[in-house]
Order: structure tokens, then sequence, then C-alpha cells
């Protein structure tokens, strides 16, 4: 069977980056949405997203199942590993950090 998206992204990362990840996705800054919080842990854990019926009782605390449910709480945890993989990507490059910061105060005057 093949793996969703977000089973391959998260399997691309190290173990040290999952750590991140999971903080990245627990900090209130970043994400609002326990869904994405609760789906993050079950992956941590090793865990697949099949079968489906398992991970949406985990996720939703024993909600009946709904694939359109879990669907949204996917996406929006890919979209937040999008984020992630982003912003990892942009702090690794001092140059493009610093000349993002001067655009930002240039913007506001500062």
């Amino acid at each position: 069977m093949r793996l969703a998206k977000l089973e391959q992204t998260f399997q691309a990362l190290s173990p040290k980056e999952r750590r991140s990840f999971a903080d990245f996705v627990a900090s209130p800054f970043f994400n609002r949405r326990d869904d994405a919080r609760r789906l993050c842990e079950w992956l941590l854990e090793g865990k697949g997203l099949e079968p489906k019926e398992m991970v949406l009782q985990y996720v939703f605390s024993g909600a009946t199942f709904e694939k359109q449910r879990l669907s949204l709480a996917m996406s929006h945890l890919q979209q937040l590993a999008d984020q992630f993989l982003a912003y990892r990507h942009w702090r690794e490059k001092p140059a493009a950090h610093e000349t993002e910061l001067l655009q930002a105060l240039r913007q506001r005057g500062l």
C-alpha cells in the first residue's frame, strides 16, 4: 500500500527533527488545533495512518468514524510539516534570515 504524503514526510525526518516538529506543532504560535497535536503524537509513537478507525479514535477521543474529519486533521498537519520544513531551511541560511529581517524592519520604518 502507498503511504500518505504525511507519513512519507514524517518518515523523512530524523528522530531529532521529529521531536522538534512535535514542539512546533505543540506551540500555540504555529498551531491552535488539538487534533493536529494528537495526530502528531500518534505518528511520533511510530504508528501509521491505518487503520483509520483507530487513528480517529485516538485523535478525537472515541468519536465515530468520519473520514472527512480525519482527512482535515491530516491535511492541517501536513501544512504544519511543510511550514516546519520551510522554517528549518530558512533558519539554516543566515543570509536569507538577515535579508528577510532587514526587509521586515524597512517595511515598518525601523
